[in-house]
């Protein structure tokens, strides 16, 4: 049984067919029987039944080509997978994987536009608010400037008239001492007046009359 069991296998060698008889011989029968082999074969396979030829993939070249393409992931790649392989099987998993590079290139584009569009309208806010604090800044300086003035005018009418006070000019040179009014009087005659003694009588400094005293005759050993 266990020789008609292996030896009609496809594509099974001699040598491994009658060692899985021998193996099975000895499971049944608990080690009491032990088929040998005796004989002188080849290297190369001899099988009594031909193997059964495997069918060929037809899209053994696709599954490379597809492979290929899945390392790139570019749209290019699936572009070019799907022009050598227009069919089958690859083909439509080539197609469905560029189809979401291009809605994914889409939503990126989409969210860039998005982002500009947030940026200028920021962009945009802040030049208006940036323009309504100058025009704030401008009307307020010139309020306080017309209550300035208007201030200015009211004081100038309640006091009638706006006066200045100079520094009095000094008629003393440069250098020279300065002494009150009362201090600048006439220098004294060098001639001081001694006691007991008349001042000769000579006209006076202030008018062209004599003075009092009368005129004294001098000594004749003085003329």
């Amino acid at each position: 049984m266990a020789l008609v069991k292996y030896i009609a296998e496809p594509g099974l060698d001699i040598r491994l067919a009658f060692g899985r008889v021998r193996d099975d011989v000895l499971k049944s029968t608990s080690n009491r029987q032990e088929p040998f082999v005796y004989g002188s074969l080849g290297g190369e396979t001899t099988a009594l039944v031909p193997a059964v030829a495997k069918p060929v993939d037809p899209e053994a070249q696709a599954r490379i080509d597809y492979e290929l393409a899945a390392q790139v992931g570019t749209k290019d790649a699936w572009d070019s997978f799907i022009a050598s392989h227009n069919s089958g099987y690859y083909a439509r998993l080539a197609r469905a994987q560029n189809d979401k590079l291009s809605a994914a290139q889409k939503t990126r584009a989409k969210a860039d536009d998005t982002r500009r569009e947030a940026e200028e309208e920021v962009a945009q806010k802040a030049n208006e608010f940036r323009r309504r604090l100058e025009e704030q800044t401008s009307r307020q300086t010139a309020e306080v400037k017309q209550r300035l003035s208007e201030q200015a005018q009211k004081i100038s009418k309640t006091r009638g008239v706006s006066f200045q006070i100079r520094p009095r000019r000094s008629s003393t040179k440069p250098g020279a001492k300065w002494s009150s009014p009362s201090s600048r009087r006439r220098p004294h005659d060098s001639r001081s007046r001694k006691p007991g003694v008349r001042r000769s009588p000579t006209l006076s400094s202030r008018s062209n009359k004599p003075s009092a005293w009368p005129r004294r005759k001098r000594p004749s050993s003085l003329r």
